[in-house]
């Protein structure tokens, strides 16, 4: 499969709406595959906001440690991602577990980067939680298997059960950003882990 030139662009067309017609950002951390795209080059040359009438929302201990990586996830950080953002007025710094608008708010964990933020989005009674790279693939549902390359996997495996064990109480739809297979899935708790009691796959 080739990728398309502008790959946002064509998927936002695919669903009706044009990259003007998007008003809100939300970017979970400033990793290059989670904040690329964020920025265009236009006709000049120049890096400018892909999403000309948007407001950006990232957490202000994610920003800072954007602009001053650690060695260990230095690679990660490019800064023609997001760095052009702080030229314009569409940049907002927000504070760790902040409401954007009604319905939608955030939740920071800090294991895998400083200032990550989950989206947590409820709509006619139901919750949805974008896991970002909390819990990046189905499979991660299992407490112990956590990602090589989180900062501090100790603390990722302390905000991961008491993330899990909230989502199974309160029944939350978890969905994942980097499964190729399982967009979301609600679990319950288990007699070691978790099981899923509700699953939605990829077309």
């Amino acid at each position: 499969i080739i990728q398309p030139k502008h790959p946002l662009k064509e998927k936002l067309k695919q669903a009706g709406y044009k990259m003007t017609d998007i008003t809100h950002v939300i970017l979970t951390h400033l990793h290059f595959d989670h904040s690329g795209g964020a920025t265009i080059y236009n006709s000049d040359g120049d890096l400018v906001p892909a999403f000309p009438s948007a407001t950006y929302y990232i957490s202000k201990s994610n920003w800072n440690a954007g602009l001053n990586p650690s060695p260990r996830d230095s690679a990660s950080y490019l800064g023609l991602n997001y760095i052009p953002l702080s030229e314009t007025d569409q940049l907002r710094l927000i504070d760790d577990n902040t409401a954007i608008m009604e319905g939608i708010s955030t939740l920071v964990v800090n294991g895998h980067t400083y200032g990550q933020q989950l989206i947590k989005i409820e709509s006619e009674g139901d919750i949805l939680i974008f896991c970002a790279d909390l819990i990046p693939l189905r499979s991660h549902i299992q407490i112990p298997w956590i990602m090589g390359y989180d900062l501090n996997a100790v603390l990722t495996l302390e905000e991961k059960t008491d993330f899990l064990n909230k989502a199974a109480k309160d029944n939350w739809w978890l969905w994942f950003y980097h499964d190729p297979k399982t967009i979301a899935v609600k679990i319950r708790k288990s007699k070691k882990y978790f099981d899923v009691t509700e699953e939605v796959f990829r077309q």
